[in-house]
């Protein structure tokens, strides 16, 4: 489907250009959605370029084949294009992508948009277009040293990053290792903005915690999460509080032979009566988790670093707004953050982390203070009081 012609120029607030995957037909949202989603609420007319992600070193399957355009206003979204511009080689396809984008953007919207994006690739647009837009923005959330496994590929992301430093106007980080290096690799200190994967803050009850349970997040059970070492965790944990009750939250259906494994570990350790497998609950479901749960669990494998060492890891946040200590195993920046906030502890194996969160469980005041601390890391990363700053600074 193409209705590009014969069509007036779109005149709106932000024009967004995004990478995205697509689970079971679905739409998987990143932090720039959530701060899209805020400008969205508050009026903002919103025109958004979203291309099918690929080429990433965990070579995920792509659903949706299609770029597409569409424009969003007073909350309702109209789909304006649908094109498929892929080609076998991934930087060819690439590059389609930018031309796309430029001559998208030039036919068929008028030069008053803040340009918002979240990938270095995206930002070429930016660069290219230059005074199109009155201001750009890069919402930073996955900055990595080695991003591609591929020399010449790294070589590009980085070449494209240092361009950005210099030609975008505000460039929002989400971890504050994330900043440290951006400021090591030439950014201009004064163009970063701090926007964590954080909450929005509310006084939730953190009174009702149910006694010996642990909560473990994520989007679904695959083996990134490293469940062996949580279920070592548990095992030991076990030994000490018979009745401990782990809650899995995410879905069963992206890697139905790691379940399987998983589920064939929990049956050979005997922790089947300390086991809950939740699924994938939408957020009141999740709540209901959250109030009850006492100490939360943020594990990575290790080859997963590239990534995640200078992520920001939502799920440690989330616990923290509803006083749930964590315990992690140090593979995000979030964990630095966590454990220097008091929020909970990072730990360097399974022995560790149970002495750990056997302390929190048999030490009343030690939990109290613990808990505290979270919530008063929670409150200082209110996600709509930061995105009040962002937006102080991108329309004024």
């Amino acid at each position: 489907m193409n209705i590009m012609k014969n069509m007036e120029k779109i005149s709106c607030d932000i024009v967004v250009i995004v990478h995205r995957i697509w689970t079971d037909g679905k739409r998987k949202r990143g932090g720039l959605d959530k701060v899209v989603d805020h400008f969205i609420n508050n009026g903002k007319t919103v025109l958004m370029i979203e291309h099918p992600l690929e080429g990433l070193k965990e070579e995920k399957s792509i659903e949706n084949k299609y770029s597409l355009a569409t424009f969003w206003k007073n909350g309702s979204q109209e789909e304006l294009l649908r094109k498929d511009i892929r080609s076998k080689n991934k930087i060819i396809s690439w590059i389609k992508e930018v031309i796309f984008n430029v001559r998208f953007l030039k036919k068929r919207v008028k030069k008053d948009s803040i340009l918002f994006s979240s990938d270095p690739l995206n930002n070429l647009t930016g660069i290219i277009l230059g005074s199109f837009f009155p201001k750009r923005y890069f919402h930073c959330v996955d900055f990595s040293l080695d991003r591609f496994g591929n020399f010449i590929l790294n070589l590009i992301y980085k070449i494209l990053f240092k361009a950005t430093f210099k030609t975008f106007d505000l460039i929002g980080v989400v971890s504050l290792l994330t900043k440290e290096e951006i400021i090591k690799n030439g950014c201009d200190p004064g163009k970063l903005i701090y926007v964590p994967n954080s909450p929005v803050f509310k006084e939730a009850d953190i009174s009702r915690k149910e006694p010996f349970s642990l909560i473990f997040t994520g989007g679904a059970v695959i083996e990134k999460y490293d469940y062996e070492k949580v279920l070592d965790i548990l095992d030991i944990l076990k030994k000490i509080f018979p009745s401990v009750k782990l809650y899995i939250m995410g879905g069963l259906e992206e890697d139905k032979k790691y379940v399987s494994k998983i589920k064939s570990r929990i049956e050979r350790l005997s922790l089947g009566e300390n086991v809950a497998f939740a699924g994938f609950l939408n957020p009141r479901e999740l709540e209901g988790y959250y109030l009850k749960s006492s100490v939360g669990l943020s594990f990575y494998e290790e080859s997963c670093q590239y990534y995640t060492k200078f992520g920001d890891s939502l799920k440690m946040r989330e616990y923290a707004l509803y006083g749930i200590p964590t315990v992690s195993d140090g593979n995000s920046a979030t964990d630095i953050e966590m454990e220097k906030s008091g929020a909970g502890f990072i730990v360097r194996n399974p022995e560790e982390a149970a002495e750990r969160i056997t302390a929190l469980l048999n030490d009343k005041g030690l939990y109290a203070r613990v808990q505290k601390k979270c919530v008063e890391w929670a409150r200082e990363n209110d996600k709509n009081k930061l995105l009040k700053i962002l937006e102080e600074k991108l329309i004024r």
